[in-house]
This record gives structure tokens, C-alpha cells and sequence, in this order.
């Protein structure tokens, strides 16, 4: 069999990666080994990929070490091959001939078992070096410290949710009704500006409720300061709005969110959901949580415990 042949057989396109053929090689052995697939036909094919992973392995192995450094050398080296292949074939064709096919069989399935444990002995290997490498030293620090920060504000988030909210006035000091919007908990919002900085998408109906008044009172958490809803007195009596497009319109899903490196926390093992969850916790959590803390100027409410 050609090289085309083998790479057809672990079922990827011809390529000199050794890490897609060896992870090739393993899935496809785990669906023909054996001891997990009785189909008569499973051993042979078992032992037919095994056959592919060593020959194309065997080939990227000699084509590294095939790089001559004495030119003067070249046509005894070439020579000496050759004297080398032919000795070897023919002892090969002997020994194939000295034995019944059901030895050479029995020969190849335990070499095809052998590699497979092998394989599998080496990928556990190379878990555990990741393992020990993400669970201890500065990655392991860092980590640690996103999951308190994360889960600090997680929780403070989830608390200003369910606790009583303080009362505080407000001024309108731009809005534009003309632009609207399918809001996320709103059917129609429309954006306004308060004299504290605070841009808010509301309800179109509250705004043209409250049309020339300025004044309103908003509704802050206790910890955040995040606005839970906002409210006028008009002729027809009080009217309200959440603000569109924020935590609190969005709630429980940021929380949740942030409490991703706790939850790699309790499912610290071998797996590929506790890399998933750590590589999330370490390379995205740390600017979502700067995001979320930066706006509003949830950091400085967070320092001052709320009392900013």
C-alpha cells in the first residue's frame, strides 16, 4: 500500500502533522479495538489501522533523519542500504514463510494491542503534565484570583436583585424619541441620558408619557447602584420602566456567567469540560469582568461597599 492509501484509511488527507495523524489513529482504533466492537470484521480493520498509523509514522520518522552530511560518503552509504533492504526482505520473506497465517495474525493483533496501550499509556501521560501545569504555579495564582473576583461580584449582583432598593432623583437632560428600538425585555425603547451620565434605553410609551418632565426618580441597588427601574408622576398617575439592554434587563444571565471559574472550581479533574471551563476563566473572564466593572463605575460602588 502507498502512503495515500494509509492516510485514507485513518480517514484524513495526506499531511506531515504527526499530532492529526496520531489523533486520527486514536479515534478511529478506539471505534475498531476489540475489546469495544464484537463485528467480526472489527479485528481485522483494527489491525489494518494500526498497520497505517506505524507505516506513515515510520515514514515522517525517516524522512527527519534522512538528511546526509557527507557527500563523499553518499555512494557506500547507498550501497550498504541496499545490501541492508535485501538482507532484510529476504529474512523477512523466511521468517513470513515459517509461520501459519493464523500465527501471523495472532503477531499482528497483539502489536496492534501493544501500540493501542501504548498510545493510550502516552495521551495519559501528556493529561497529566497539562493537569499539573494549569493547576499549580503562576497560572493556578492567577486563576484564583479571577475566581474570588468573579464570584464577589456574582454574588453582590445576585444580592442587589432581591434586596430593597433606595430611591433617588433624577433629571432627563437629553432624550430622542425618534430612535427606537425592539428592546431585550421591552417590546419598543428609546434612549435617554441622566444628569448623573447615565444613558438608559426605556420604554417609547414611558418616554412620551413623561414628555417635557424632566424629573424622575430611579430606583438603585443596594451594593452596585445599578438603576432597577426608572419612574415619573405624570397627569395620569405614576409610570415606570426597567432600562433596556443592561444587567438588570439581561438578569440572571451575567451573574451565571461569572460564576464559570467557581464552577471549574468544583469540577477540577482530568477532563476536557475542566479545561474547556479553565482556559474560559483565564483568558475571557478577566476582561468581561473588567467590562462590568468599568461601567456604571461599579469598581468604585464595589470598593466603598456601596456607600459611594
Amino acid at each position: 500500500m502507498n502512503s495515500r492509501t494509509y492516510f485514507k484509511i485513518l480517514g484524513i488527507s495526506p499531511t506531515k502533522d504527526e499530532k492529526v495523524i496520531r489523533k486520527a489513529y486514536h479515534k478511529k482504533a478506539l471505534k475498531f479495538h476489540p475489546d469495544r466492537n464484537y463485528n467480526p470484521s472489527a479485528t481485522d480493520k483494527f489491525i489494518l489501522i494500526n498497520e497505517a498509523y506505524e507505516k506513515l509514522t515510520l515514514a515522517l520518522e525517516q524522512a527527519k533523519k534522512s538528511r546526509p552530511t557527507q557527500h563523499t560518503h553518499s555512494n557506500q552509504r547507498t550501497k550498504t542500504q541496499t545490501t541492508s533492504k535485501a538482507y532484510y526482505k529476504r529474512k523477512t520473506t523466511d521468517q513470513q514463510q515459517a509461520k501459519t497465517a493464523k500465527e501471523e495474525f495472532d503477531e499482528k493483533l497483539r502489536k496492534a494491542r501493544e501500540r493501542y496501550e501504548n498510545m493510550k499509556r502516552r495521551e495519559a501521560a501528556e493529561n497529566e503534565h497539562y493537569f499539573k501545569s494549569i493547576t499549580s504555579g503562576k497560572k493556578w495564582k492567577f486563576y484564583k484570583v479571577i475566581l474570588v473576583a468573579c464570584s464577589i461580584v456574582a454574588l453582590l449582583l445576585f444580592l442587589d436583585h432581591f434586596l430593597p432598593t433606595h430611591l433617588d432623583k433624577a433629571k432627563i437632560v437629553s432624550s430622542n424619541n425618534e430612535i427606537a428600538y425592539g428592546g431585550m425585555k421591552e417590546d419598543i425603547v428609546t434612549p435617554i441620558i441622566l444628569n448623573s451620565g447615565e444613558k438608559l434605553w426605556v420604554r417609547l410609551d414611558f418616554m412620551n408619557s413623561t414628555y417635557n418632565r424632566s424629573e424622575v426618580y430611579v430606583d438603585r441597588s443596594l451594593f452596585l447602584k445599578d438603576i432597577q427601574y426608572i419612574s415619573a408622576w405624570t397627569n395620569h398617575g405614576w409610570v415606570s420602566s426597567y432600562p433596556d439592554y443592561s444587567i438588570v434587563s439581561t438578569f440572571p444571565i451575567v451573574p451565571l456567567f461569572l460564576c464559570i471559574p467557581l464552577i471549574a472550581f468544583f469540577v477540577r479533574s482530568k477532563t476536557i469540560i475542566f479545561s474547556l471551563l479553565f482556559s474560559i476563566s483565564s483568558h475571557i473572564m478577566p476582561f468581561f469582568l473588567g467590562v462590568v466593572l468599568i461601567s456604571n463605575d461599579r469598581w468604585l460602588h464595589l470598593i466603598s461597599l456601596g456607600l459611594q
